[in-house]
């Protein structure tokens, strides 16, 4: 067997390695708050959702499309992960807006935040099984989304 350590390479054994030393550019102090503040607002959104399905609004969360309102604050916060919340969420779409007329839920947790949800638009897709506008735009791939497109291409 050979040994790595010659020249700065890899130990004999991972038993001899150092730990990696950290990179002050990787550390991001705010992560953490982020994340659980992301979080608090998906437990929210979740309550929506179930709502909605015992109304048999929706059978399933990629039945839905997740409305969403807040004060200025909350909802620069929204429109920061505006395109990841529907994965977040697991659900077809997610809609950011300034108002809502009605919605399932006003939260006690987050000031400001209303939830509406809705059946999404669009079509299924036979890949993915998020409803979209774009299935059925790709004329070799008419079953499936904008994005599952790029995928199987």
């Amino acid at each position: 067997s050979a040994s790595f350590s010659a020249g700065g390479g890899l130990p004999e054994s991972v038993f001899l390695a150092s730990w990696p030393e950290e990179h002050q550019n990787w550390i991001d102090n705010n992560l953490e708050a982020r994340w659980e503040r992301i979080g608090i607002i998906r437990d929210e959104v979740l309550k929506s959702l179930e709502q909605a399905r015992q109304k048999k609004i929706i059978g399933h969360p990629l039945d839905a499309k997740v409305l969403l309102t807040a004060g200025a604050e909350t909802t620069a916060f929204l429109r920061q992960y505006e395109r990841e919340w529907p994965q977040i969420f697991i659900t077809s779409q997610v809609e950011i807006r300034d108002r809502l007329d009605t919605f399932q839920l006003e939260s006690r947790v987050v000031p400001s935040l209303k939830v509406a949800v809705e059946t999404a638009t669009g079509k299924k897709c036979e890949r993915c099984w998020n409803y979209s506008v774009e299935v059925g735009q790709n004329k070799q791939h008419p079953t499936v989304c904008g994005r599952c497109v790029e995928a199987v291409q």
